[in-house]
């Protein structure tokens, strides 16, 4: 943005086309132009995440100036540094750099009153989409992406549609990585994550029931480090067919989970909990729920580090899936 000295505020119509919200597509983080990115972490982590990237940077510096020029190995990357340090927060690059592009995403005025991204949100500029997708379904096919560029979609909400908003996405080579943000009348946020540097792209099924959106919003990464990626986007609304339970997320996890399940008709839906020699620890749900998918939130805190099994219980269905606490 550039300052507007007539007006004695910010310009936001005036965006830095270099800048994340400029041009998503191809801002490589690491440049001045990047505040915005370094600002996430700066929120997410406080000032002491830089001190420590710049320590990194600093300490490899200094021991390869003291090895043998024979044994001297590349000094570390910026980004190396990053990755190091998002690692001793238990977490990655690829899904702090996802969920960074996720905050871009939602900022701006026109996100005003809702909670999801910067703290002072609607104060920075709007983001910049590649398009619009007016109807459901409806794809995104041959798009081009530079490596650690991300383009953004916004999805029109379909209230009269049945089921629930879902995506997929596919790429030529590993890096593709996807979220999928919902924007609720009432203001509140839900975001759903793929951040598999090693994945060529994914799928990404929602809870979400059309009437209840005022937007959605598509968020493709590429998080290979050099090469560019070629991706197909598809957005649809998914009906199940039968009762099915997920895979739970994060997997393996140290203190909350989520389980994830879908019903194809009303119905009265049991997730029980239990350990390896079959003493149940706790049941999640017991209720009736509606045609559709739908998730519930396991808390291990308390509970000795292993492995657990979940299951869901319907008068059609009794499915089991398993699970790793670590501690």
């Amino acid at each position: 943005m550039s300052y507007d000295r007539d007006n004695g505020d910010w310009n936001r119509n005036r965006v830095n086309s270099n800048s994340i919200f400029g041009s998503p597509h191809r801002a490589v983080p690491g440049s001045y132009f990047h505040i915005t990115w370094m600002l996430y972490f700066y929120e997410m982590y406080g000032i002491e995440f830089w001190r420590d990237v710049w320590d990194r940077i600093g300490e490899d510096w200094e021991k390869q100036q003291m090895s043998d020029e024979d044994t001297r190995k590349a000094y570390i990357s910026f980004l190396e540094a990053v990755d190091q340090q998002l690692q001793s927060e238990f977490t990655t690059l690829a899904s702090a750099h996802l969920l960074n592009h996720a905050w871009h995403a939602s900022a701006g005025p026109l996100k005003s009153g809702f909670s999801l991204g910067f703290e002072d949100s609607d104060n920075y500029p709007n983001p910049s989409f590649r398009g619009t997708l007016p109807a459901v379904p409806d794809s995104v096919i041959s798009e081009i992406l530079s490596a650690k560029g991300a383009r953004y979609y916004r999805v029109e909400p379909q209230g009269a549609l049945l089921g629930q908003p879902g995506v997929r996405l596919e790429s030529n080579r590993p890096g593709a990585n996807l979220a999928l943000i919902g924007f609720f009348y009432g203001g509140y946020t839900d975001i759903l994550q793929l951040s598999d540097p090693d994945a060529q792209g994914g799928i990404l099924q929602s809870t979400w029931n059309w009437p209840e959106l005022s937007e959605v919003i598509v968020v493709v990464v590429n998080n290979h480090h050099s090469q560019q990626i070629s991706y197909n986007l598809y957005i649809d609304s998914a009906v199940p067919d039968e009762d099915m339970i997920s895979d739970n997320f994060p997997n393996p996890f140290s203190g909350e989970t989520q389980i994830n399940f879908s019903v194809n008709h009303r119905k009265h839906v049991k997730v029980e909990v239990y350990d390896t020699i079959g003493r149940k620890i706790q049941t999640l749900t017991d209720q009736e729920y509606g045609a559709g998918f739908h998730s519930v939130n396991f808390d291990g805190s308390g509970l000795a580090s292993g492995i657990y099994f979940y299951r869901i219980i319907t008068d059609e269905a009794v499915i089991t899936n398993k699970m790793l606490l670590l501690r």
